[in-house]
């Protein structure tokens, strides 16, 4: 049954613990004690109400539970004890399959979800590995066996760590349970491209997915670490920087004082001594080191800085606006924003001024989109396409865009803007609030609640007291301590009368009205 949240957590979470298609999570008090069971889409029981904990979904068709033992503890020995006798909670996990069935005896300490058909498990706090017919494929030794959250690495190995002479030593662990590798790392770095750096003896080498030591450890550690981007990955050695190939060449020999990571315009800023350029992947020089910075490339021009003046140059490192303004951004639709003195204006590529200079600051809500924005007299507002003003600056406060809208404040109200700067919503909201990945937005309004989507128009009028996620193109919404249903055009189709409610499956949802608890259709309907 749904339960009731504050609504910036309810909204888009899913109630009752919805563990495969159509099963779910029930409760049952056992001997005074809350119990869980699961039951499947036809409401019969797979799963007895007899555990104390059940996770939230299956995985590899298990899901986790625990049941709790009450233990004592003698306290006879303690001086300042409160009693004699003190009592705590034992919790002993297992795994429970799709039937109902029990994997294992529930033994462990903890259990981790099955993940590629293993799961790390724990016991007298060493840590293995048991697979989905309940056999136990490594022995229960290690300090620790984790995940790397790498889907494809995670397909085929594990990371573990033992104690070596008091000190963390890393490994790799195969899904089947072999050791890939002895634990003699001092650290493995997460995988990226099928390849991690890792560290051994005070030196940094890489690793592949097998344990196989692609580069031997053989360059200096670097504290903001390393791994592969693009195929490439920085390295330093007796102070000099270059960059590596999956097959360990150093591919840009070791010649820079300092390399950056690559960017999308596929170059990668690099220093001599105190000058900066850019290099281009095979190692050649596409922006010429004599500069103080050199952003990437936008709009078919570098922009760059020296003697803290900013100017732009183009692909074959030739001046196009010397640099000459105090701050200059790079250019995106042929238009830059830049500042002389106090104040900030905007220029096109010909150096000619398109916003004056009368600005006290020019920004873009997005650095990879025209949008542009201004401050004036503490205020904030939009420039159009033909850089007019969209309004006189009005904001007290414009909040970062996110999928093609932003949120505006005027005081103590907020609203929305499209992303070409443009009002979508009243500036009328006591709140707003990403929602489902941002996908939506929560609105607030006189301690009522609705959904906005990102273009503005109403999902869920901003009346609720209260909205749960979606459920088969239903959504239950509380409105003065009831439970109703709004569809997915925002129609109220069954109106809030029930005191409890469960999400929609297979085309029926359970409800409490009162005492009396049944099925209802999608029109409200009460099912026989």
């Amino acid at each position: 049954m749904k339960k009731i949240f504050t609504f910036f957590v309810c909204c888009w979470m899913a109630f009752c613990s919805y563990a495969q298609d159509g099963y779910r999570v029930f409760t049952k008090t056992v001997d005074g004690k809350e119990k869980y069971g699961i039951v499947n889409a036809n409401g019969n029981i797979v799963a007895p109400a007899k555990y104390d904990w059940l996770g939230n979904e299956y995985h590899d068709g298990f899901i986790t539970a625990y049941i709790s033992e009450l233990k004592t503890v003698d306290n006879s020995n303690l001086a300042f004890a409160p009693a004699k006798t003190g009592y705590y909670w034992l919790h002993k996990y297992g795994f429970i399959d799709v039937n109902g069935k029990e994997l294992t005896t529930f033994t462990y300490e903890m259990t981790r979800d099955f993940s590629n058909g293993v799961a790390e498990v724990r016991m007298n706090n060493k840590w293995g590995l048991i697979n989905t017919q309940g056999k136990e494929i490594t022995p229960i030794k290690y300090e620790e066996i984790k995940k790397t959250y790498n889907d494809q690495v995670d397909a085929v190995l594990r990371m573990y760590y033992e104690y070596k002479d008091s000190k963390k030593k890393y490994g790799l662990l195969s899904i089947n349970g072999r050791e890939l590798t002895a634990p003699i790392y001092d650290e493995i770095n997460s995988f990226n491209e099928g390849l991690a750096t890792m560290q051994k003896n005070g030196m940094m080498g890489v690793l592949n997915t097998e344990g196989k030591e692609v580069v031997p450890a053989r360059y200096s550690i670097a504290s903001e670490g390393y791994k592969f981007v693009g195929g490439l990955c920085r390295v330093t050695w007796n102070g000099k920087w270059g960059f590596i190939d999956k097959t360990g060449k150093e591919v840009i020999p070791l010649v820079y004082d300092r390399v950056f990571g690559f960017d999308k315009d596929g170059t990668c800023m690099v220093r001599q001594g105190t000058q900066v350029g850019r290099i281009d992947k095979t190692g050649k020089v596409v922006a010429p080191l004599k500069y103080d910075r050199v952003e990437p490339l936008s709009d078919g021009l570098y922009n760059v800085k020296v003697n803290n003046l900013y100017g732009w140059i183009d692909q074959n490192g030739k001046d196009v606006i010397a640099p000459s303004y105090e701050y200059g951004s790079s250019f995106v639709g042929g238009i830059a924003y830049v500042r002389t003195g106090n104040f900030f204006g905007a220029i096109n590529k010909n150096n000619e001024v398109k916003i004056p200079m009368k600005y006290e600051y020019i920004s873009r809500m997005d650095e990879s989109k025209p949008l542009l924005w201004f401050k004036q007299n503490g205020k904030h507002g939009f420039f159009s396409e033909t850089f007019t003003e969209i309004t006189p600056a009005k904001y007290t406060q414009i909040y970062s865009p996110v999928e093609g809208r932003s949120f505006v404040r005027i005081d103590n109200k907020w609203g929305m803007v499209n992303d070409k700067g443009r009002e979508i919503t009243e500036v009328k909201y006591d709140t707003l609030v990403n929602a489902k990945q941002s996908e939506c937005v929560i609105a607030a309004l006189n301690q009522k609640i609705g959904l906005i989507a990102n273009d503005g128009k109403i999902l869920i009028p901003v009346k609720y007291d209260n909205i749960f996620g979606y459920s088969e193109g239903m959504c239950a919404v509380l409105l003065n301590n009831k439970i109703g249903f709004v569809d997915v055009d925002g129609k109220e189709v069954i109106a809030p009368q029930f005191d409890d409610a469960d999400d929609f499956i297979n085309g029926k949802a359970q409800v409490k009205k009162g005492n009396d608890v049944f099925y209802i259709d999608k029109t409200g309907k009460k099912l026989q």
